[in-house]
């Protein structure tokens, strides 16, 4: 059996940004004895082939593209985020401090618009930036659990998914954050483990999703794609709403990998 760690990171919130000190401590919901939680890895999921289940058209043409460049930054692991132009400001904050980290070569923006695409390459050269599309519609600010944010996850679930797949390591985070320091080096050293997620301070048993790290084993590809699976036919349901328009906060991307993450631990 593998196993699943969780990482806590310690938050500040400030006027502009939401502050993440990267400190990797263990929180416990169910323990094995040697207090680390169990990660049932049972599933036999073929991973030497690209992921097509069920995706749309108008999509997966652009994800050998993504698998492409990501080869070529030969890379391991992959740092990715998905940001729209809304997230830009963010963006350029982030890498204005990280630069001194040494990690932008490990870094993958998929961004929802070829303008964000252009100013990210100008601004930013050296940064590896692919441009998805058919999301024009959701490029400005979306909130949580509206049905453009959800749009958003479920093509950046889409895109990890197939990355997962092509046996490339991750680690998905989001730009909203100020990094005190490099968190890879703690992260990568954990082989035996599936996946290291972060819980959201104040839920208890809520996985935060944008600070994940995955090793693509047979077990995390079996849970991306259980997740996948859902979003789908969440997409399905929500195919004619407005972006603007609200959904349960029980239907969206995080709570459902938070309750794939519990069945895993409770077997």
């Amino acid at each position: 059996m593998r196993r699943i760690k969780l990482t806590i990171v310690s938050m500040l919130v400030t006027i502009v940004i939401l502050l993440v000190y990267l400190s990797l401590f263990t929180q416990n919901y169910i323990t094995t004895g040697d207090d680390n939680l169990i990660f049932i890895s049972e599933h036999n999921i073929k991973s030497s082939k690209s992921s097509s289940i069920n995706l749309p058209k108008d999509y997966t043409n652009k994800f050998p593209e993504i698998i492409d460049l990501i080869r070529k930054m030969n890379v391991s692991p992959l740092l990715v985020t998905l940001i729209n132009r809304a997230y830009l400001p963010f963006a350029f904050s982030w890498l204005c401090n990280t630069e001194q980290m040494g990690i932008h070569k490990q870094v993958l923006f998929i961004t929802t618009d070829e303008e964000s695409k252009d100013q990210l390459n100008k601004l930013w050269p050296k940064i590896n930036v692919v441009a998805i599309s058919g999301m024009s519609a959701v490029s400005t600010d979306q909130s949580y659990s509206h049905a453009g944010y959800i749009r958003l996850m479920i093509r950046r679930t889409q895109i990890l998914l197939d990355i997962l797949q092509n046996n490339i390591p991750i680690f998905l985070f989001e730009v909203d954050c100020l990094w005190i320091r490099n968190p890879v080096p703690s992260l990568v050293k954990n082989e035996g483990y599936d996946i290291l997620v972060n819980p959201v301070s104040n839920r208890p048993g809520v996985v935060a999703g944008g600070f994940i790290y995955m090793f693509p084993t047979n077990a995390t590809k079996f849970l991306w794609t259980e997740l996948n699976a859902k979003l789908l036919t969440l997409e399905k349901k929500i195919s004619k709403l407005s972006p603007e328009k609200g959904i349960p906060e029980s239907e969206n991307d995080q709570m459902y990998l938070s309750d794939l993450v519990k069945d895993e631990l409770v077997g």
